[in-house]
């Protein structure tokens, strides 16, 4: 099965955001994030290799944890590697920790990540 490609003047996605040009000054939120979500969906749906194109971001993002276990550059780099993975560890479950005592202190309310209530 084979998906066909939109025209190019199909503007049809972006009916609900106040059309493919759009000011986005003159877009409400709700609607700016709708364009920015059925781009970012185009995007990824003409990526033949999701992992390269994340390969840079998680390079980084491996190399600011090994910058902080080893601010010098002293370590071997297995020992190096080793504390930059424990550091990671730590900085989730950091955020995990957070994230249940915000929702204790909310008292559990919140809306749905992908609720299509657009408050």
């Amino acid at each position: 099965m084979t998906i066909s490609q939109p025209a190019s003047d199909d503007h049809a996605p972006f009916a609900a955001c106040g059309g493919p040009r759009a000011d986005s000054h003159s877009m409400t939120p709700q609607a700016r994030t709708l364009r920015a979500r059925i781009a970012a969906h185009e995007s990824w749906a003409q990526t033949a290799d999701p992992a390269a194109r994340t390969a840079p971001g998680r390079a980084a993002f491996r190399e600011l944890f090994e910058r902080r276990v080893d601010p010098d550059g002293l370590l071997s780099p297995e020992e190096r590697a080793r504390r930059a993975e424990q550091a990671r560890k730590a900085h989730y479950v950091r955020m995990a920790l957070r994230s249940a005592q915000s929702r204790r202190r909310r008292g559990g309310r919140r809306k749905p990540a992908d609720s299509d209530d657009p408050d």
